[in-house]
């Protein structure tokens, strides 16, 4: 604890939402439910009191009920432990923990993406549960090792997977046909195609219709993953070596610019919650994100249907999507074992298959019956394929802010007009810079 008190006051200048979950929810910047509770919970003094949890996390979005549905199964199946949800927005909870998790006021089990878990790994904000993988080895062994292998630090384990997913293309079907467009765009050259035909301009110059929205900040990174399509990165995924200002990287952000900018792609600076409403308010004729958006579409009344991102000259690849769960370093161990009791409830085929049904995301465990899930998204984004070229964001990185502080400002600059070929090489030093401080 002196540890990590210690450091608190530089946490909370340096570390600000890497978004995910995911555009307006989902990972991390995850899609989630509005969710309530009190506060942090605490063991009761009686013995036969349950163990109260309060557990935090972002899920806002129309993924949330389905989270919900499973706490409250949870709840309902046992008397040992209660389970506390209380939902806000990512940023709330990344600017939230911080200052909460040193205090009695803070939450015992946190939802979030894994790049934080390392985060507050480094910190001591959370500890370790590899005794929660050696006690449950039927559960282990139906994980994919990069949805467990993504919260390790310093060779340990801080998490347990929540969920796991890819993102795919949303596109309106109603706009293609009027566009005259048959089949969505397989590659980048595909869709630079097309960007013209779904782009609709108004009478002062700028679009009524977008081809597609390209967020660039507070939401899961969608620039980064075209990056790995041109042979690019942001970090290699060893997590030790800054990619940014490599010449594969400078090529694929240009390439991602003059669709924006000059062909007038998308709005420029957009946030995830931003790109996503523009597709729901029939705006923009393509969405990048999760299967957190799924029921929302829907029930938006938007004509639509999803496909994998369109490959680049280096191949198709896939953002590996992972909310992990973790517990905070005030927790006694009662309630670090009543933590564990919960993830391995949430991690039965029963609850992964209520998960799946309600959100659209595949199961986090491998081997749920494929006749159980009657979503029919689920299929299409745990689809083995996209599973396979999926790769992780940041990876094994564990210093913070580097998303937020440099890369989006980096990408912000390009956008505005500034040039890749400059602003690029200066802010991978930069990166480079805080990977070797660490």
């Amino acid at each position: 604890m002196k540890k990590w008190k210690a450091v608190m006051v530089t946490a909370l200048a340096a570390m600000t939402v890497v978004g995910f979950t995911a555009c307006s929810g989902g990972n991390p910047a995850p899609g989630g439910s509005t969710g309530s509770s009190t506060g942090g919970g605490a063991a009761s003094s009686s013995a036969a009191a349950p163990i109260t949890l309060s557990y935090w996390n972002g899920f806002t979005g129309p993924d949330g009920p389905a989270m919900l549905a499973v706490i409250d199964a949870f709840n309902k199946s046992q008397s040992e432990v209660v389970i506390e949800n209380q939902t806000m927005p990512w940023d709330q909870f990344y600017q939230k923990f911080l200052a909460a998790a040193s205090s009695s006021g803070g939450p015992n089990i946190i939802g979030v993406d894994p790049s934080y878990i390392r985060q507050y790994a480094k910190m001591g904000a959370v500890v370790s549960t590899d005794d929660f993988y050696t006690a449950n080895p039927d559960i282990t062994k139906n994980l994919a090792t990069t949805a467990i292998d993504v919260s390790k630090y310093d060779g340990k384990n801080y998490g347990v997977p929540m969920n796991q997913t890819t993102l795919m293309a949303y596109y309106n079907k109603d706009m293609f046909e009027k566009a005259g467009i048959t089949s969505f765009p397989k590659t980048w050259d595909e869709l630079a195609a097309d960007v013209p035909k779904l782009t609709v301009m108004g009478p002062n110059g700028t679009p009524t219709q977008y081809a597609m929205g390209l967020p660039v900040h507070d939401t899961v990174q969608v620039l980064p993953m075209f990056f790995w399509g041109n042979g690019g990165d942001v970090v290699s995924q060893d997590g030790k070596t800054s990619m940014l200002g490599d010449q594969a990287t400078i090529d694929a952000m240009n390439f991602w610019t003059d669709l924006a900018v000059n062909k007038k792609m998308s709005p420029i600076g957009i946030s995830g919650a931003e790109a996503d409403k523009l597709f729901q308010s029939g705006t923009a004729a393509i969405d990048i994100t999760g299967p957190w958006m799924t029921s929302g579409f829907t029930e938006a009344g938007i004509n639509y249907d999803v496909a994998p991102i369109p490959a680049g000259p280096k191949g198709a690849f896939n953002f590996a999507s992972i909310v992990s769960f973790g517990i905070t370093s005030s927790c006694t161990p009662e309630q670090k074992a009543a933590a564990e009791k919960f993830f391995a409830y949430w991690l039965t085929e029963e609850s992964q298959v209520t998960w799946s049904n309600g959100s659209g995301f595949p199961p986090t465990l491998t081997n749920v019956p494929v006749s159980k899930l009657t979503n029919a998204f689920t299929a299409k984004f745990g689809d083995p394929a996209l599973m396979a070229s999926s790769k992780v964001y940041l990876n094994q990185v564990s210093v913070s802010g580097l998303d937020t502080n440099l890369v989006v400002p980096a990408l912000t600059r390009v956008l505005n007009g500034e040039s890749a070929a400059t602003v690029f090489p200066e802010a991978s030093k930069q990166i480079q810079q805080a990977l070797d401080a660490g």
